[in-house]
């Protein structure tokens, strides 16, 4: 854990900069929001004094992000910062409105030069017992790891302001690291080299399908997310050892054959996006990165897949489990991470043609049911990729021994974007329970 005190500048990472002359031109872009299904009403002065303790931990949401010369960019920590926003919102009927609210935060104007990079909506159902919080983190502060933290760190802070204890607060360094540690044999990374600028150069030459077109529609309010049963969960999980894949390889497995059905055609070509989180190959100026930093400590594989609609779950999983774990033992994330700094993208065409599928999975996650008054029941994170993301992106994540699963689609009907939802998760409970005929099991848990 990082507690030395920062320098008064601190360079962004690559992944920031690249972020940051991205969402110059278009606002909001690789902000990330999470949403909390609670047990429990959150009250205003307990979450106040949470936040006051957040900022204190993290030196990123005491920062301002400045220029630093040569058209870098660099965190400034702010001796006169604003405290961290929220509200609080009463709904007296009817369902919270959290989608309404994640989508009015992640478009909502930030200035990272002076406003605080994070912003909190608490929708209250008092008499319903229950409320739901709306996280949104600027890119800077933003990979979907460190959301999870400000989610834990957060809930913990609240308890404690509950029982009314003030515990002695550590802070953090800034974390930013320019460049990873190379993994992988000198030859691995030398054919990790040529196989990126080969899938590169022919990526921009490929075809891949497209989805349905809508004009007009606010993207994040086709966010939806599902939960299976702790029974479901383990089943599945059982299911994934058994068949030699993993969560990875089955929600690649699951989005590629939902898309299938729902495009209600025999194959298709996908352009698909994995996510690999990298904390442990990088080191910043005070030492290594640790899962308490917020940052975007990221790397990622990307590959066209051809997906033929019979071809079985498991195999498609076996096979993103064999492309990724390949691809990683090779050095090809930090490969991936430190090539980032060459890239500039301040303008996105129009004639830019959206990947397909981003997949991620973060596995089991360290979140408490139970933090003060407050229960834990649900929780889906999604990023803002409007401009040029891929058109579906599915997250899962493991709580309470129940696997959560956040699906977002971009510029396409809604009845699409529900037609997909259902394939979905119609595909995880069929490849759980034995395959598409085992219906009966299926209908049962529904």
């Amino acid at each position: 854990m990082n507690t030395s005190h920062p320098a008064d500048l601190v360079p962004l990472d690559p992944w920031d900069e690249l972020f940051h002359s991205i969402s110059t031109e278009y606002e909001g872009t690789g902000s990330g929001a999470a949403v909390l299904h609670l047990r429990g009403t959150i009250e205003r002065e307990p979450l106040r004094t949470a936040l006051a303790s957040l900022q204190k931990r993290h030196p990123k949401l005491r920062a301002r992000i400045v220029e630093s010369g040569g058209g870098r960019h660099a965190f400034e920590i702010s001796q006169d910062c604003l405290p961290l926003p929220f509200e609080l919102k009463d709904v007296d009927i009817g369902d919270l409105p959290w989608q309404e609210e994640s989508s009015r935060l992640l478009g909502a104007s930030l200035d990272p030069a002076i406003d605080p990079l994070l912003r909190v909506v608490v929708l209250r159902a008092p008499a319903r017992d229950r409320c739901i919080l709306v996280l949104m983190a600027h890119h800077s502060v933003g990979d979907g790891h460190s959301v999870l933290r400000l989610v834990d760190d957060l809930l913990g802070y609240y308890a404690e302001a509950e029982r009314g204890g003030t515990p002695p607060i550590a802070s953090l360094s800034i974390a930013t690291a320019p460049r990873a540690l190379p993994s992988g044999t000198m030859s691995q990374r030398l054919l990790q080299c040529v196989e990126l600028y080969r899938r590169r150069r022919d990526n921009r030459k490929a075809d891949w399908v497209s989805l349905p077109q809508a004009t007009g529609t606010a993207p994040h309010r086709l966010w939806t997310h599902f939960v299976l049963t702790e029974k479901d969960t383990a089943a599945l999980a059982l299911r994934c050892r058994r068949e030699k894949a993993t969560l990875y390889g089955a929600l690649y497995a699951a989005a590629a054959r939902g898309l299938i059905v729902a495009l209600q055609q025999p194959n298709a070509r996908f352009k698909c996006r994995f996510p690999i989180d990298i904390r442990r190959q990088l080191t910043s100026a005070s030492g290594p990165v640790t899962h308490h930093d917020l940052g975007n400590f990221i790397s990622g594989y990307e590959a066209i897949y051809e997906v033929d609609g019979r071809s079985p779950f498991w195999t498609l999983a076996r096979q993103a489990r064999h492309d990724l774990e390949r691809f990683t033992a090779a050095g090809g994330p930090s490969l991936v991470y430190n090539f980032i700094r060459f890239i500039k993208l301040p303008y996105v065409p129009p004639t830019l043609r959206r990947g397909t599928i981003l997949v991620n999975s973060y596995g089991v996650v360290d979140l408490r049911e139970q933090y003060g008054s407050l229960g834990l029941e649900e929780l889906s994170i999604v990023f803002n990729n409007v401009t040029a993301g891929p058109s579906l992106l599915i997250q899962g994540f493991v709580i309470q021994r129940r696997l959560n699963v956040s699906l977002s689609m971009v510029d396409v009907p809604e009845d699409f974007s529900e037609r997909v939802h259902h394939a979905i998760k119609h595909e995880c409970q069929a490849a759980t329970y034995g395959g598409r005929n085992d219906q009966r099991a299926i209908r049962a848990r529904a």
